[in-house]
């Protein structure tokens, strides 16, 4: 997935929020991929998310955690997510 005002949320959950899971951060990635495919975006874009989203989905670590502890740097050295 590219960088991009789109692509990911810039900072940990507000305090007393629930965190999303990688398996609902995935979820999220691939109904932007399908939103995305119904406006005909470009088709490398569409499949940018879903890639992302796969490799959220196979991480064996939160990704919340990820994020809380090395900031969106730490999420950018993921496959197929980071620029």
């Amino acid at each position: 997935m590219t960088r991009s005002a789109d692509a990911t949320v810039r900072s940990a959950p507000t305090p007393g929020t629930r965190a999303l899971d990688n398996r609902q951060i995935a979820d999220r990635l691939r109904e932007a991929a399908d939103l995305l495919e119904q406006q005909q975006a470009n088709p490398f874009r569409v499949r940018a998310y879903r890639r992302a989203a796969d490799t959220v989905a196979e991480h064996s670590e939160d990704l919340a955690r990820v994020l809380r502890n090395g900031g969106v740097d730490a999420l950018e050295v993921l496959p197929a997510v980071g620029g």
